[in-house]
């Protein structure tokens, strides 16, 4: 379906089922009025039984900012375009936290019905809260993260955590994804 038919009702009258014109009618559809804005609501979604907040403006990415900066301990996850990390452009940065529910920040989706987002650049914002030393910071493949985000000014700094780097000290010939750490380590939970 690639929510084609869902889109078309949000196109409005001047795109839905019409009469096709006749072959001497080419007049264009009417303009439609300008919508009017609304201020954002705040968007939560659900991850198994918990609430996720999706952070798509600027004021709550501002706050989470703050929430960032005080937490004691945070879990940073990274989704990017792919590709070495270098070059790779960010598509979203998920929080984790000890004391609220967690957060997402999409910056890069691209796709038919993609959520509202940030620019990527906004995650400049998140720079000086993200390198906040009282904060330890849980990250698989920081390095990546550092690189990535770097970029756009919010770099991780020092404190993280990274369960690939200390699986490679284990036996640096292991499978050191997440996916791979998890099997190795955590059988009976799989």
């Amino acid at each position: 379906e690639l929510e084609f038919t869902r889109m078309l009702d949000r196109l409005g009258p001047a795109f839905s089922a019409a009469p096709a014109p006749s072959s001497g009618d080419h007049a264009l559809p009417a303009a439609q009025p300008e919508p009017k804005l609304t201020p954002h609501a705040e968007v939560v979604t659900r991850l198994g039984n918990g609430p996720v907040q999706v952070v798509t403006d600027e004021l709550a990415l501002r706050i989470l900012a703050g929430e960032i900066s005080r937490s004691r301990h945070l879990g940073v996850a990274l989704w990017t375009s792919g590709g070495a990390s270098l070059t790779a452009a960010p598509v979203g940065v998920a929080f984790a936290f000890s004391h609220r529910p967690p957060a997402y920040v999409p910056v890069g989706h691209r796709y038919l019905g993609a959520p509202e987002q940030l620019p990527a650049s906004s995650l400049a914002l998140l720079g000086d809260a993200l390198r906040t030393p009282r904060t330890l910071r849980f990250s698989h493949d920081a390095k990546e993260l550092e690189l990535v985000l770097s970029r756009f000014g919010a770099g991780l700094g020092a404190r993280a955590w990274d369960p690939a780097l200390a699986s490679y000290l284990v036996d640096p010939v292991f499978d050191h994804t997440l996916p791979g750490i998890a099997a190795r380590t955590l059988p009976d939970l799989l």
